[in-house]
């Protein structure tokens, strides 16, 4: 899925509005079986840029890949750290008690 943005400069920005990145483990990503072999290995930040330049995308949003909160700080780090990511749509236990404390965290986190 693609979205077109209007940045603050008056240029039109081609947004990925669905992105994964991982370090693979079979343990971790158990979801990805013998028939999805392209996928068993680590999707970066490098390998997102690689992708998006011939493709002619701006930036991304990066998705989570597990229910984990582990992953959703990490994901936030990378999009702190990497221009291209635009966004995150991480995990966080929503029905749980600590859920206000966990938003919290969140919140203060770049995105």
């Amino acid at each position: 899925m693609e979205s077109v943005i209007v940045n603050g400069t008056g240029r039109v920005e081609r947004i990925d509005a669905h992105h994964h990145l991982w370090r693979y483990s079979a343990e971790e990503y158990g979801w990805i079986d013998e028939e999805m072999a392209a996928l068993r290995r680590d999707f970066l930040p490098s390998d997102l840029k690689a992708a998006m330049a011939p493709a002619g995308i701006d930036g991304t949003i990066a998705v989570q890949a597990r229910q984990s909160l582990d992953e959703t700080r990490w994901l936030l780090d990378l999009a702190d750290a990497t221009d291209a990511i635009r966004g995150v749509v991480g995990w966080a236990p929503i029905a749980g008690e600590d859920f206000p404390g966990v938003m919290e965290e969140l919140t203060g986190a770049p995105s």
